[in-house]
């Protein structure tokens, strides 16, 4: 925040730890705006702290549509109370930036995951805190949130009912800190199959559904460059034309070998060209 000495300067000038977006930078041009996302890259790159301001989340979603957010009424709830707890102002301390990180690779979607991505993640992350035996969401919600969890533990539980028989049979799945869950009823926009509640105190962070499947979009983009780049530098396929070469580049997968680990046996039938990454 300005004070009135200093309201002459441009506000991104002297910000060295922390980016807080809040009410105060509504007037912001675009340029202003261009220049806030280029200093919170660089902010995370070099692992500095950055504030997460329930401000730009009531913001942002006075734009969308209050109905899509169904996830137990939760959403509604802290949009249309000001004062409700469970949205919060946080500080990403460097160590959680890098839990975060450590947890996003670990996920299957985000395995090959960049410095690119991570700051536009970053840049689109909430912050959640709920006490104990709260529900989440629950199974049949419209599922709007990929999660994050970055304190406590939470139970997910399905029921699923034989048509034959009408017994019911129930499944259960404890998440646990620097977890990632809820990308199911993203990528397939269908109803949540669970029902999520918390077994202790728990804060977690949060991608809504718009900003996930945008994520995933521009990751398919630069997986696709990257790989583009990668063949243009092997021999065998530099005579190829851009289209036969944009095909190969679709069928490439990445695979991960340990020390010592057998990639092929002597006597078998080759049907993988292998081209070593790294």
């Amino acid at each position: 925040n300005l004070s009135k000495d200093r309201s002459k300067q441009n506000p991104l000038t002297d910000i060295k730890e922390n980016i807080n977006i809040t009410s105060s930078y509504k007037n912001l041009n675009e340029l202003a705006y261009s220049n806030c996302e280029m200093m919170l890259t660089k902010l995370t790159k070099n692992r500095k702290s950055i504030c997460i301001s329930p401000n730009k989340f009531r913001k942002n979603n006075t734009i969308r549509d209050a109905s899509t957010h169904d996830e137990s009424d939760f959403l509604s709830n802290v949009q249309n109370d000001p004062s409700s707890p469970n949205l919060c102002e946080h500080v990403i301390t460097p160590e959680e930036a890098s839990n975060i990180q450590k947890a996003l690779s670990k996920h299957f979607l985000f395995q090959d995951i960049n410095d690119e991505i991570i700051n536009i993640i970053f840049n689109e992350l909430f912050f959640f805190k709920y006490e104990k035996d709260k529900v989440i969401y629950e199974q049949g919600d419209e599922g709007n949130f990929f999660y994050i969890l970055s304190e406590g533990n939470v139970k997910a539980v399905t029921k699923t009912i034989n048509p034959k028989t009408n017994e019911v049979s129930i499944k259960e799945k404890i998440y646990k800190e620097w977890e990632c869950f809820g990308e199911l009823s993203l990528i397939s926009q269908c109803k949540r199959e669970e029902t999520l509640s918390s077994l202790t105190d728990i804060s977690f962070f949060t991608l809504d559904g718009e900003s996930f499947r945008e994520i995933q979009k521009r990751m398919n983009e630069i997986r696709l460059r990257d790989r583009y780049n990668f063949l243009n530098n092997i021999s065998i396929f530099q005579p190829l034309g851009c289209i036969p070469k944009h095909n190969v580049t679709q069928k490439l997968k990445l695979r991960e070998f340990k020390p010592n680990e057998k990639i092929i046996s002597y006597g078998t039938v080759g049907e993988t060209l292998y081209i070593i990454k790294n």
